[in-house]
């Protein structure tokens, strides 16, 4: 409680992984028959498009406790990534 979490979603077409503070806590497939019946047994099965499409709206999600978000960023595959030091080179 009180500590910021580091996230990381990556999707290279229908795989997506999940990095949660530099492991990896999930791995999925978008167009597997596992992750089909997964939705089509969840609060999201009415919803026909969930989870099939590459672009459009993200959703962020709670459970009831107070949440929140800081430096989402929403980057394409191979995008140069924001180094983790200033660079003290002339």
């Amino acid at each position: 409680v009180g500590e910021w979490n580091h996230a990381v979603i990556t999707a290279i077409g229908p795989k997506v992984t999940y990095t949660l503070n530099g492991v990896k806590t999930a791995e999925f497939d978008l167009s597997s028959k596992e992750w089909k019946d997964k939705v089509a047994g969840s609060k999201f099965a009415s919803m026909k498009a969930f989870g099939t499409k590459d672009k459009g709206h993200i959703v962020l999600q709670d459970h009831g406790d107070v949440v929140m978000y800081r430096n989402i960023k929403i980057r394409p595959i191979g995008a140069a990534k924001p180094s983790a030091a200033p660079s003290n080179t002339k």
